[in-house]
């Protein structure tokens, strides 16, 4: 039997002149947050954008265990907290829930 594993993800932007107090908030707080109550929990920032713009951009993506309690709950208030602290300087935010269908297993 193949366990299907489910990831969620979430893009954004940042003002350049946001950039380093965003960068200073993940290190001290939003990182450790996340760390706690997701599993597998990576945050980048994209190198190279190709759809021309200048902005940075950044993508968070952790696992999801069970998709029927993740999809049947809300997140914990301290996840809560940290997401809404991170958009109040974020732009075009996007997520997404994605099964994987393959691995290099």
């Amino acid at each position: 039997m193949v366990n299907n594993l489910y990831m969620f993800f979430y893009a954004f932007e940042i003002i350049p002149e946001n950039e380093k107090a965003f960068k200073e908030y993940m290190e001290k707080y939003g990182s450790p947050v996340m760390s706690k109550y997701c599993k597998n929990w990576r945050f980048f920032k994209l190198n190279q954008v190709l759809s021309g713009k200048e902005i940075p951009q950044y993508i968070g993506v952790f696992e999801i265990p069970d998709i029927e309690k993740f999809l049947g709950s809300e997140p914990p208030e301290e996840m809560k907290e940290a997401m809404q602290h991170a958009a109040k300087i974020t732009t075009n935010n996007r997520d997404w829930i994605a099964l994987q269908v393959a691995s290099n297993i």
